[in-house]
């Protein structure tokens, strides 16, 4: 009898081992902090006139790791990359550029591509369109209706 107490034992034992001891190291894992191997602060401003640029995207070279300047030209990355890196700095109206960033601190002046900011030119025509032509449903609204109806 003694015998088989003891091997009731033994078997609760090693099943208690098997199904709960690996659950019991999930419960009391923490998940691990990420890996910060460098912290960067820097402005981004216009090349002649020194003004921030707000809003403008830079993203680490090979990454999906990115960040928009704030309303003072001021950017920060928190990365596990180590410098030097290379990021890639796009914003609309300057051209875009790549940076080697070897220190913390540093301002970048990019240059404004006249080309994107030449006239823009809106057109739109009017063009009769029936029923049988469109698959949707269409309705006719006329300009009377429309001053009558207000804002």
């Amino acid at each position: 009898m003694k015998q088989l107490i003891t091997r009731n034992i033994k078997i609760k034992y090693l099943l208690w081992i098997v199904l709960a001891a690996p659950w019991s190291n999930l419960t009391l894992a923490q998940p691990t902090p990420p890996i910060i191997n460098s912290n960067l602060h820097g402005t981004l401003v216009e090349d002649k006139t020194h003004e921030p640029i707000p809003g403008a995207s830079i993203q680490i070279k090979g990454t999906t790791h990115g960040v928009a300047t704030d309303e003072s030209g001021n950017f920060y990355f928190q990365t596990g990359q180590k410098l030097p890196f290379t990021v890639i700095i796009t914003s609309i109206g300057f051209k875009g550029k790549e940076v080697v960033i070897d220190k913390d601190g540093t301002t970048i002046k990019l240059e404004e591509d006249v080309a994107l900011l030449n006239e823009l030119t809106v057109t739109a025509r009017r063009r009769n369109e029936s029923a049988q032509n469109i698959p949707i449903p269409i309705s006719v609204v006329s300009g009377a209706f429309v001053q009558q109806t207000g804002s």
